[in-house]
């Protein structure tokens, strides 16, 4: 029971964090199929499915309670270097998903599904307004269905391995919202403070039904897609998962930028026009300063990716002429989403390689042109 917890709470921890997967946590714990089996066999197993899900969910609680107000006074104190560590973790989750399909030959039907995955979070990002603007949390009938739908939403992506409900959250402009709600309801929980528990409970009991809702409605429905289309699944979310860091940049306000040089009055040797607070400084100018820097080092990752895309074509073509070991498929697309499309597509007409090949004549060329609109729109919607 205590250890069934303690993997609920690695879960709810895990679940909270915007590109961490607590499918994936309970992959790794070796509790995921456990969890899916019980949530979709609840009614005709009910004893021996309560006994597994009940402290999953009390320890998934106790874990969000916990995180919830920290990740709250990161976005507040630190939002830049918070949704770049959260940029982090959702591009650090592709190769645990890659793996799954490491080995296998890449199919029109995979390379759709990652594209039109990509296509939804990248629409999402562009018909959307900036991460808590859009959220509208007044209590109407319409704000409970809503309410009600984003649960849904947010659990059917929590249970899948690879996926972060947070990261859609965000996405949809939800995330920073609920979160607040959330530390508004434990506040006035601690104070006793009735109109305010009331006031939250008309935000979170439209969700949490929504969430509960969807982890039993969906959990069978992705149990079956898994077992019977598991590549265009995985595939799919590598398409979600690649688009995710436009989508936050596209939806976030960054914020300012805080350091902590060792006197007041400059940082790297350049004139700040600070003020010191706390021992910390605001930069007067740190949004302009922080897209120049990300600038400067999107320029130099891009860069690089595309002179590796462009050798990697023309080293697999000596590779072809000498009869050696090849490069597989799956790295030079792996560079070509990556960034490296340009220098891929180049490559491949330059050494007069895989110009027979429809997966790489097509693919490259689709892959480079959303690209090319993700640029444009972020430097557009910047």
């Amino acid at each position: 029971m205590v250890r069934m917890i303690l993997k609920g709470v690695v879960i709810g921890i895990a679940n909270i964090i915007p590109g961490v997967s607590g499918g994936t946590m309970a992959v790794s714990m070796g509790i995921y199929d456990k969890m899916i089996h019980a949530a979709t066999h609840l009614f005709s197993e009910f004893k021996k499915s309560m006994k597994i899900l009940i402290p999953i969910v009390i320890g998934a609680a106790l874990g969000i309670v916990v995180l919830a107000r920290v990740i709250e006074m990161m976005f507040e104190k630190i939002p830049f270097q918070t949704n770049l560590l959260f940029i982090g973790l959702i591009v650090g989750g592709l190769p645990a998903i890659t793996r799954k399909v490491k080995g296998k030959s890449i199919r029109l039907g995979h390379i759709l599904s990652f594209l039109l995955f990509f296509a939804v979070v990248a629409g999402l990002a562009v018909v959307g307004e900036q991460e808590g603007t859009a959220a509208d949390l007044s209590f109407s009938m319409l704000n409970v269905v809503k309410l009600f739908g984003v649960g849904v939403l947010a659990s059917a992506t929590m249970v899948i391995p690879g996926v972060s409900g947070s990261m859609m959250l965000m996405l949809i402009g939800y995330y920073n919202p609920i979160l607040t709600e959330i530390n508004k309801f434990i506040d006035n929980g601690l104070a006793f403070h009735v109109p305010g528990i009331l006031e939250g409970c008309l935000v979170l009991v439209p969700f949490g039904i929504g969430v509960v809702v969807g982890i039993f409605a969906i959990a069978k429905a992705i149990e079956i897609i898994f077992e019977k289309f598991p590549e265009h699944a995985y595939w799919a979310i590598i398409g979600l998962i690649v688009a995710s860091p436009v989508a936050i940049l596209l939806l976030n306000s960054f914020g300012t930028l805080n350091v902590c040089p060792d006197r007041c009055g400059c940082f790297g040797g350049r004139r700040c026009n600070c003020t010191e607070t706390g021992g910390r400084i605001r930069l007067a100018e740190e949004s302009r300063w922080q897209m120049l820097q990300l600038g400067y080092c999107i320029t130099i990752y891009l860069a690089f990716m595309n002179l590796a895309g462009f050798f990697a074509m023309g080293l697999d073509k000596w590779k072809a002429k000498h009869k050696k070991w090849r490069i597989p498929e799956k790295t030079l697309f792996g560079i070509a989403i990556a960034g490296g499309s340009l220098g891929a597509w180049a490559g491949m007409y330059a050494f007069r390689h895989k110009t027979r090949h429809w997966q790489f004549v097509l693919g490259i060329p689709i892959i480079l042109a959303v690209q090319a609109a993700a640029a444009w729109l972020l430097t557009f919607r910047g």
